[in-house]
């Protein structure tokens, strides 16, 4: 949720406003004492308000695209929605720029991986500096990650035989699937790859089980199968029509054969199952349980780069997280000093600031 408060307001927040107003990109000389002068970018103003707010790292500038341009243009690093920060790669975009975080701040967290709040509350962005100016280099084994698609089904239905390089069906294994016509329990019956192959090539047989219930339905029904009779590329499947239909008619799963891959169609959400589970709760409270597939991002998903609502009044607090962020050019050290900035002549969240410098791989 977007929120906006009058500037006098703007102490409680817990954030260090770097700037405001429409994009301002500029150099930053922070002289530390005992030091040599240190310089870094600070981008200031990024607004994320309504869409999604695309940045040029190698050029250091916002840039004036829509959604549908950037599925295509390969010329920015990384955009700002709302919380989500992601990377022109893989699942968010057709680049190949990949981050990776360098933990940096851990204490912010207890052992069980809670928020320490306190934390949180009086980090500024002058007193995580130094965090951001002790990174200079990085090692050649560093780990950096794309935006990939986190599915409910992941690989959890099938087995992989390491001696032969074959797979088979864990047909044990069920997924409550729901759409708008009421629930699904769903199953990989069959399934098979290349004779002599290895997962990553294709399935060459795959098959659904499932057994439906309707809103008013007191039980599953029997068992129904479909059945993709040349699993080569993606399908498609609606289970409502118990077939396998085409991508432009309304379909529940697509099966990406040549990735070994289940995919949610929009608005069907899924979990697995333990076993064949039919617990009462599970199947009446289905919306508790059920979630939809997710795009997994280093910034969110893998590691969050904000606490939420820490005082009880929804505001949006800063790890000061440092993320390494690699493109096809250049490595950059990167982390997040504001979310809210002016607009309108009012301070408003979804307003980013943020400072990063190139960074080179250590020699070894």
């Amino acid at each position: 949720m977007n929120t906006k408060f009058k500037l006098a307001s703007i102490i409680s927040i817990g954030l260090f406003v770097t700037g405001c107003g429409s994009s301002d990109e500029s150099s930053n000389d922070t002289a530390k004492e005992g030091s040599e002068t240190a310089s870094y970018l600070t981008v200031t103003g990024i607004n994320a308000v309504s869409d999604f707010a695309y940045f040029d790292l190698d050029t250091n500038q916002q840039l004036a695209i829509t959604n549908e341009d950037a599925r295509t243009n390969t010329q920015w690093d990384i955009a700002f929605s709302g919380t989500s920060i992601i990377l022109n790669s893989d699942q968010s975009g057709p680049g190949e720029v990949a981050a990776y975080f360098t933990g940096n701040n851990a204490d912010f967290f207890d052992e069980e991986g809670a928020v320490i709040a306190d934390k949180f509350i009086n980090a500024t962005s002058e007193s995580e500096e130094e965090d951001f100016l002790s990174v200079t280099e990085y090692a050649s084994n560093t780990q950096f990650s794309t935006d990939y698609l986190e599915t409910v089904f992941g690989s959890s239905f099938y087995e992989y035989n390491s001696a032969n390089h074959e797979i088979s069906a864990n047909d044990t294994q069920y997924y409550l699937v729901s759409n708008a016509e009421g629930l699904y329990k769903v199953r990989v019956v069959s399934t098979s790859n290349l004779d002599g192959g290895v997962p990553g090539m294709t399935m060459t047989e795959f098959s659904l089980g499932y057994q439906f219930k309707g809103p008013d339905d007191q039980t599953f029904s029997s068992e129904e199968t479909v059945q993709i009779a040349q699993c080569d590329s993606q399908h498609y499947v609606d289970l409502s029509e118990n077939s396998e239909v085409t991508e432009s008619n309304a379909w529940d799963l697509t099966v990406l054969c040549d990735q070994f891959e289940i995919q949610l169609g929009s608005n069907v959400k899924a979990f697995a199952l333990a076993g064949d589970d039919t617990d009462e709760t599970v199947i009446n409270d289905p919306d508790s349980n059920v979630k939809a597939d997710s795009v997994n991002t280093v910034f969110k998903g893998q590691n969050k780069w904000y606490a939420y609502n820490l005082q009880g009044n929804h505001k949006i607090w800063s790890q000061y997280g440092v993320y390494l962020v690699k493109t096809p050019i250049a490595t950059y050290k990167l982390q997040v000093t504001g979310y809210y900035g002016l607009l309108d002549n009012e301070v408003s969240s979804r307003i980013y600031s943020f400072i990063y410098d190139t960074v080179t791989q250590a020699i070894e």
